[in-house]
Parts: structure tokens; sequence; C-alpha cells
């Protein structure tokens, strides 16, 4: 396993600490059945930097960290999910 990354200029309170901890759990959760378990720790870790970028730039948001999060996912692994995300459809991401 590598050692984690610090993201330049990363700095949470608590709060949104919290927010991203939940964001995580909940879109590794919808997410974790695309990945053979020897993928998983490539795709947590994927998963991880689009949550701590979401968080920098909208981090009051749970539902918001997430799904940008799930998306980010979506994009770099497309034929995991069907192909490219759809935006402004209004489908809940999950």
């Amino acid at each position: 396993m590598r050692p984690p990354r610090i993201n330049e200029g990363a700095a949470f309170g608590p709060e949104v600490l919290n927010i991203v901890a939940q964001a995580f759990d909940e879109a590794w959760a919808s997410i974790a059945d695309k990945f053979t378990p020897a993928e998983h720790a490539q795709a947590r870790d994927d998963l991880a930097d689009a949550i701590m970028n979401a968080a920098r730039d909208d981090s009051d948001d749970v539902a918001r960290v997430r799904d940008t999060g799930v998306r980010a996912i979506q994009l770099k692994y497309p034929s995991r999910f069907g192909g490219l995300p759809q935006t402004g459809q209004g489908n809940k991401i999950g």
C-alpha cells in the first residue's frame, strides 16, 4: 500500500473533514461494486483525490461533494459505468 498523499494547500477544519468523510463513505458505497477487490485500493485513492478536490471547491454540502467525486470516477473509468455520465438530468448518483 502506498503512503497517503497530502494535497497541496489542503487544510480543512473539523466540519469540513466530517463532510469529506461522509461524502467519501457514501460515494464509495455507491461505486465499490464496479471494481474488483484487487482494484479497490487504486479506485479508493482516485475517489479520495476527487472528494478532496470537490471539498476544496464546495465543502458545505455532503451530497454535492459526494456526487462530484462519483462523477469524477465515472469520467475516469467510463467503461465501468456504461459510458460517460449524463449531466443535467437530475439523476441521483448511487
